[in-house]
């Protein structure tokens, strides 16, 4: 457009945190029951600037911090084969939109986002580590999603919280030594994910329209390493592999 001007935004950042984990393997169970428990703290000081110049001009600041937990217990049902059932917290700190095109649009910026995800898993090593199968069932809930979105009308890239978000499903995993020379893998994975409550007040699109990022419901993978020449200069390999 005329006359043009230099928008101008920055932000710095700066995060601490503290982790820790302990296992406990009780002796009345054989050492086959591992008990972990973990927990992270954090902080994060974000100060961020806007530049708009003949439209708006603001600085603002804040402190995001969260403590998360997580609990997980396995069974060894043999020394290659381990059970397990996982809780956990996890969190992203929340921020101001640098592309905003209203100051209080800026200045209001997003929320924190949430997630409390539970898991059930198998991991076992056969044929004497020959094949190994792993399985793994998850369910996650999300508040405060952080959305990415498009806004046309500013052409601006924003992100914006969606209050409820929903995702589950399955992993499979396997990986064969079919001869010394020749390994195999598969992968499949099953995934369904839902805005279980979308922004009332977000005009730019619904919730059938918006879309979810990287949230394939199916995928696939194939893959095999084959070694076709061991020599005293080096060792020949082929990989091929397909995705899906």
């Amino acid at each position: 457009g005329v006359p043009t001007a230099n928008n101008s935004y920055g932000l710095d950042n700066n995060s601490v945190a503290v982790f820790g984990q302990a296992d406990w393997r009780p002796d009345m169970f054989n050492e086959r029951l591992t008990l972990s428990l973990g927990v992270r703290w954090t902080e994060e000081d974000k100060d961020q600037y806007i530049d708009h110049p003949g439209i708006y001009s603001a600085d603002t600041d804040d402190t995001f911090d969260n403590t998360s937990p997580t609990v997980a217990v396995s069974w060894a049902f043999t020394d290659d084969i381990n059970g397990y059932a996982r809780y956990a917290k996890g969190w992203k700190s929340g921020g101001f939109n640098g592309e905003a095109s209203s100051e209080e649009s800026f200045l209001e910026g997003y929320d924190d986002e949430e997630v409390t995800a539970y898991e059930l898993g198998l991991k076992s090593l056969l044929l004497n580590g020959r094949l190994q199968l792993n399985a793994a069932a998850f369910y996650n809930e999300i508040e405060d999603f952080q959305l990415s979105v498009f806004e046309g009308a500013a052409a601006a890239s924003l992100v914006l919280n969606v209050p409820e978000f929903e995702t589950k499903g399955f992993e499979l995993e396997a990986v064969a030594l079919v001869t010394e020379d020749l390994r195999l893998n598969l992968a499949y994975g099953y995934l369904d994910a839902d805005y279980e409550e979308f922004p009332k007040s977000f005009t730019l699109f619904d919730k059938d329209e918006a879309g979810i990022p990287y949230a394939p419901e199916n995928t696939f993978t194939l893959g095999a390493d084959w070694t076709v020449a061991r020599t005293d200069y080096g060792i020949w390999d082929i990989h091929v592999d397909f995705n899906y």
